[in-house]
């Protein structure tokens, strides 16, 4: 099949809020991908966001507001002054070329607590309108695993002893937390990532790992990349 035109990609912007006692408690913010587009590989790729986007909603309004007009109940009651809870999510796209696209979604949670960033993210073959697996740029290499998270280990040792705070036993998180999707591609390589507080605190925030492309751990390029690419650009 041949790869799509190039996408004309724009925002879908939603918002909402919620109310208690006519005052709002809770505030929804999206930004998701939306690519205005006939071809039926990307129609398919819109439809994937837009329910996305209808679980945010859903999840604001099952679980997080709930909590925030029990938060608003509870601060009337004790004189405080309420503070409206918010759900924030949108997109950042990294790599959008030779037909991928890569990009990552994030989620943030202001409620009464310390605030909470989730991360998702998606590296489409546009030509096939499927996602692009991790183990796609390992061809030869079913352990590698064992390869990113012995990388992993060595960045954040060194991180370590500069001082950085993490858990006690975030080696053996760098397994338990591991998951294959979350990945992303730029320019420069693969970059990997864990959830928030797998591996540290807050300070760490969402810890993210990279490989060049011309590093001698390299990652293999997808092979629209490796077309294109010059032959200094992979080993």
């Amino acid at each position: 099949m041949r790869s799509p035109a190039e996408i004309q990609l724009r925002p879908l912007v939603r918002q909402r809020q919620w109310h208690w006692e006519e005052i709002p408690v809770l505030e929804l913010q999206l930004s998701i991908p939306h690519c205005d587009t006939k071809d039926r590989r990307i129609r398919r790729i819109n439809r994937y966001y837009e329910s996305f986007a209808r679980s945010c909603e859903q999840y604001a309004h099952r679980f997080l507001f709930p909590a925030a007009a029990k938060d608003f109940s509870a601060a009337v009651a004790e004189n405080r002054c309420p503070a409206p809870w918010h759900f924030y999510a949108s997109f950042t796209t990294h790599l959008l070329q030779h037909g991928i696209w890569s990009l990552t979604l994030e989620t943030e949670e202001v409620t009464d607590g310390a605030p909470y960033r989730c991360r998702c993210a998606d590296t489409w073959e546009l030509t096939s309108g499927y996602p692009l697996a991790l183990s796609d740029l390992f061809p030869a290499e079913p352990l590698y695993r064992r390869r990113l998270k012995a990388h992993a280990k060595e960045v954040l040792r060194a991180a370590q002893e500069q001082g950085l705070t993490l858990h006690e036993n975030w080696q053996h998180h760098l397994g338990s937390a591991w998951n294959r999707e979350n990945f992303y591609l730029s320019d420069e390589g693969l970059h990997w990532f864990y959830p928030m507080y797998a591996l540290g605190g807050e300070a760490l925030g969402i810890p993210t790992f990279f490989l060049p492309w011309d590093s001698e751990k390299n990652p293999r390029l997808p092979p629209a990349l490796l077309d294109s690419a010059h032959p200094t650009d992979i080993l």
